[in-house]
C-alpha cells in the first residue's frame, strides 16, 4: 500500500482543507442568498395581502399609482385657511364630528329618528352602466331596510341606500339637530331650483333645499364605482358610524387622461373589445377597486388618492373630483354639494372648460338668480362678475366673510333661527311627504 511522504501528505491535506474551505464559503453564500430571497418573497406576499385587504378583496396591479390622502386634525385651521391650503385637494378631517350628538346614535338611533320615511335602495352590478353601478331599485320603509339589510348579520344581499333625492330635510328633518354641517363647509351657495326660494324683509334668503344633505346607509361589502357627479361642485361627506374607503382622481388628472367622464352624464365608462378566441365582442367597465389596466391603461397615468374615513371624521373633495367608495362594514353618513365662495371661480372654470357638463348650466342659472345665462357670455370672467353681483351670491359672500368659525345647522344655512319654522316651511313646500310635519312637532323631545 502506497503511503505518501510526510511533506507530500501535508501538501495534500492543505489542498483538501483549502478546497473544503472554499466549498464551505460557497455553501454559506448560497444559504445567505437563499434566505434573502425567501425574505423578499415573504415581504412581497404580505404586502400583496395587505393591499388586497385595503382594496376590498381585489389585487391591484403595481402600475396603479396609489397615494395616501392627506389627513388633518379638526380645529387646526380657520375657514379661510382651510380653503387657501386645501381647496383644490382631497383631504380627510379627523375628529371633526366627535362632538356631534349623531356619533352616539348608531344604526338603531338613526332608525328611530327616520322611521316613517321611504327610501330607494340598490345593489351593485359590475356590468351596469348606471351611476356608480347601482341597479335593482327597491323602495321600502326606512326601518324595514335597516332591520332586514343592515342590522341583520345573516343577510347576504348587499343592498345600499346611496343618498339621492330626497335628503334629510324630507326623509328625517329632526336628524339635522344631531348632525350639523361641519365648520369649514358651513357656508355655501345652494341650488335654488326647488320650491321655497325667497327673500325675507330682513334681506335673508331662505333656500328650502329638500334634497340636501343626503343620507347614505348600507351594510358592509357595498360600494359605488368610480364616477363624476352630475353637478361637478365640491362636496363633503361626514361619517357617524362605520368606515368608508375612498379612491379619488383629481379633475386636472381626469380631464387630461380620462376626458370621457366629462361628457358621460355621470354614467360608468366602458370599452368594447373583440375577443379573437371566442369571436365575440366583450364590454368592460372601468372599476377602480379591481382595475383592468390592460383595458384601461390610462389609469397608470393618473394619481389615485386613497383614504379611509372613520366614524367621527369627514372628507372634502374639490370640484369635479372622480371618486369611488367601498364600505368594509355597516355605516351611515351625510353628504352635500354646495358652492363655497372661495371656489366659485374654480366651479365656473370647470363648467366653461367642459362646455357646461351635467347640470352646470342649471346650477349657474339658479346661483345667479336667472340673471346670468351662462350661454350668453363669451368671456368667463364676465360670467363670474355677473354671478358675484347677484343678490344671492353677494349675500353668501358677505356671510362667509363675516361669519365666525363653527358648525351650522341646516336650518341656519336656510336662513332660519330655529328648527321648527324651517321644518314647517319644508313641510308646507313638500306636502306629499306626510312624515315631515309630525317630525316638526316632536323633534324637541327627541334631542
Amino acid at each position: 500500500m502506497f503511503r505518501p511522504s510526510t511533506r507530500e501528505g501535508k501538501e495534500a491535506r492543505r489542498r483538501v482543507d483549502s478546497s473544503y474551505s472554499s466549498d464551505k464559503h460557497r455553501r454559506g453564500a448560497f444559504r445567505w442568498t437563499l434566505r434573502r430571497l425567501l425574505l423578499f418573497c415573504l415581504v412581497g406576499t404580505l404586502a400583496s395581502l395587505a393591499w388586497i385587504s385595503r382594496s376590498g378583496g381585489a389585487l391591484v396591479a403595481e402600475e396603479l399609482h396609489v397615494v395616501a390622502m392627506l389627513r388633518i386634525p379638526a380645529g387646526s385651521l380657520t375657514k379661510k385657511e382651510f380653503f387657501d391650503q386645501y381647496g383644490n385637494q382631497t383631504v380627510i378631517i379627523e375628529g371633526g364630528l366627535r362632538h356631534h350628538p349623531a356619533t352616539k346614535l348608531g344604526l338603531e338611533g338613526l332608525r328611530e329618528i327616520c322611521a316613517g320615511s321611504s327610501i330607494e335602495t340598490f345593489v351593485y352590478d359590475p356590468t351596469s352602466n348606471l351611476w356608480g353601478g347601482h341597479v335593482d331599485e327597491k323602495v321600502m320603509p326606512f326601518e324595514e331596510y335597516i332591520d332586514k339589510y343592515v342590522l341583520n348579520e345573516t343577510n347576504t344581499e348587499r343592498r345600499y341606500f346611496p343618498g339621492g333625492d330626497p335628503g334629510i330635510p324630507i326623509l328625517c328633518p329632526a336628524l339635522e339637530l344631531f348632525a350639523p354641517i361641519p365648520n369649514y363647509v358651513s357656508i355655501g351657495m345652494q341650488e335654488l331650483n326647488h320650491s321655497g326660494k325667497g327673500e325675507s324683509s330682513e334681506g335673508r334668503f331662505h333656500p328650502l333645499v329638500g334634497y340636501q344633505p343626503e343620507l347614505f346607509v348600507g351594510p358592509g361589502g357595498t360600494k359605488t364605482e368610480m364616477h363624476m357627479d352630475n353637478n361637478p361642485s365640491p362636496f363633503w361627506m361626514s361619517l357617524y358610524f362605520g368606515k368608508k374607503m375612498f379612491r379619488t382622481i383629481s379633475y386636472e388628472d381626469s380631464v387630461k387622461h380620462m376626458p370621457y367622464y366629462v361628457a358621460g352624464e355621470s354614467v360608468r365608462f366602458s370599452k368594447t373589445f373583440y375577443i379573437q378566441k371566442t369571436g365575440k365582442y366583450e364590454k368592460k367597465y372601468l372599476e377602480i377597486w379591481n382595475p383592468d389596466l390592460e383595458a384601461f391603461p390610462e389609469l397608470k397615468k393618473v394619481t389615485v388618492w386613497e383614504g379611509t374615513v372613520n366614524a367621527g371624521d369627514w372628507i372634502y373633495l374639490p370640484p369635479a373630483t372622480l371618486h369611488g367608495v367601498y364600505n368594509p362594514e355597516p355605516f351611515w353618513g351625510l353628504s352635500s354639494t354646495d358652492i363655497y365662495p372661495p371656489l366659485l371661480d374654480k366651479y365656473i372654470d370647470v363648467c366653461v372648460d367642459t362646455d357646461y357638463m351635467g347640470r352646470c348650466e342649471d346650477v349657474l342659472l339658479e346661483a345667479g338668480g336667472k340673471q346670468c345665462n351662462p350661454k350668453q357670455f363669451s368671456q368667463r370672467e364676465a360670467l363670474k362678475v355677473c354671478i358675484k353681483e347677484t343678490p344671492y351670491a353677494h349675500f353668501i359672500q358677505k356671510e362667509y366673510k363675516e361669519h365666525k368659525d363653527g358648525d351650522r345647522y341646516v336650518h341656519e344655512l336656510a336662513g332660519y333661527d330655529s328648527f321648527r319654522p324651517w321644518c314647517e316651511a319644508i313641510c308646507e313646500a313638500n306636502k306629499k311627504y306626510s312624515n315631515i310635519c309630525g317630525a316638526c312637532k316632536t323633534s324637541a323631545r327627541q334631542v
